[in-house]
């Protein structure tokens, strides 16, 4: 063997390992590592949640809202949201469920209730919905 063919392989060996553990861990790795997705502030639409299920969540909850107005709200941020409802989930269906619908969705629902949804390809992944203002949990699906 010669130098020249010894240098040529370990060049190519060299460039054939690095991309392929530049898209592994791009791909699998780090989406199952990924605790959520913010997805953003979105305004009401019926792929989201159904205008029935958002307005009966609404009216079970309303008695439940407290008069006062805090001035700004409780749960601010979207990982705040997936804190607490991840807590929820695991504590309710365990930390194998969870896991199998990371990364979860988070959207802001009319500026008022973070909606938590589990990413499954079928769309039968958990929701669970917090309210922005106090922290209430609205509903939980799993």
């Amino acid at each position: 063997m010669t130098k020249s063919n010894i240098i040529w392989g370990l060049i190519f060996g060299f460039l054939s390992s690095v991309t392929y553990f530049h898209f592994v861990s791009n791909d699998s790795v780090y989406q199952s590592e990924k605790l959520f997705k913010y997805v953003g502030f979105v305004d009401y639409s019926e792929d989201v949640i159904s205008h029935e299920q958002l307005m009966k969540l609404i009216e079970e909850n309303y008695q439940r809202i407290p008069k006062c107005n805090y001035g700004v709200a409780i749960v601010k941020t979207p990982e705040t949201a997936a804190n607490i409802g991840l807590s929820i989930l695991s504590s309710k269906f365990g930390e194998e469920f969870v896991d199998a619908q990371k990364p979860f969705r988070v959207y802001l629902l009319n500026g008022k209730v973070w909606m938590l949804q589990g990413n499954v390809a079928d769309n039968k992944g958990s929701v669970i919905l917090i309210q922005k203002f106090d922290g209430t949990i609205l509903s939980i699906k799993k």
